[in-house]
Formats: structure tokens, sequence, C-alpha cells
């Protein structure tokens, strides 16, 4: 993460509130702290981008912290957009009323929530299960045609 830390503790929140209700974190080193880029080698920057890429075809479910501008993570939303996986936006209360990306704002395939500290882990159960309904009703219509 080269665009900041700023907002990392939701970061492990949400971790814990998915594993929690069993699902699983592909991505547990965004979570730790540490990483020091600066000085990175082009070699590093591919294997990153190809992770990444792998990552993101490999997850059924996205869920990010973007209070944060972030290229990076902008790339990333665009490619799960593009491969028509869910994705929860999270964004903190703090910066309600702030401009946002129009990118994110007005992406259909995004769905953006402001968050607290507080509230952050009733609102990431509350998407999980509402795709849990959703699978399961599409499944259901399915099997009655």
């Amino acid at each position: 993460m080269t665009a900041g830390r700023d907002y990392a503790s939701a970061l492990s929140i949400i971790a814990k509130t998915l594993e929690e209700e069993g699902h699983v974190i592909i991505t547990p080193f965004v979570i730790q702290a540490g990483d020091d880029f600066s000085g990175r080698k082009a070699e590093k920057s591919k294997y990153i981008f190809e992770r990444d890429m792998a990552l993101i075809q490999g997850c059924d479910v996205a869920v990010g912290e973007i209070s944060q501008p972030s290229h990076g993570v902008g790339y990333e939303l665009a490619e799960l957009v593009r491969a028509q996986k869910s994705i929860l936006c999270l964004r903190h209360d703090s910066l309600q009323g702030r401009m946002m990306s129009a990118l994110i704002e007005g992406n259909s395939g995004l769905k953006v929530l402001h968050y607290n500290d507080e509230q952050l882990a009733e609102i990431v159960n509350e998407f999980m299960s509402e795709l849990k309904e959703n699978k399961e009703g599409s499944v259901m219509k399915e099997r009655e045609l």
C-alpha cells in the first residue's frame, strides 16, 4: 500500500468480521503494516501486478477500504468490475460530503458505503448476507424454471 495507511485500522476489523463468518482472506499481506516500497525494483512491481490480477480472478467477493485515494486500488476496482465480481467499497464517515472520484461514485458495479469503526462489522455482515440471499434466490429461480 503506497498511498498511505491512514485508515488501515479498518482492515483488521473487516478481516476479522469476514473470517468469523468463515470467509477466506486472500490478501492478508494488505492488513500487515511494514512493506517499505521505496526503492522498489521493476521485478517487484511486475510480481505485485501479476499476483494481484490472479487474486482478482480467483476471488468471489471484494471488500475494500477506499478512504485513501490510490491509483492501484482504482485499477483493481476497475478489474473487479470488469470480472463482474461483487464489490463493497468502504469509505470513512469523516469523509462524507467530501469529493470522491466520479469513476467510483458513479459506477453501478460498486456498492459504496460510509462507515465508522463501531458500524463496520455490521455493514460488512449485512453486505455478505445480501449476497448470500441474492445468490440463493437466483439458484431457486433457476430451479423453478
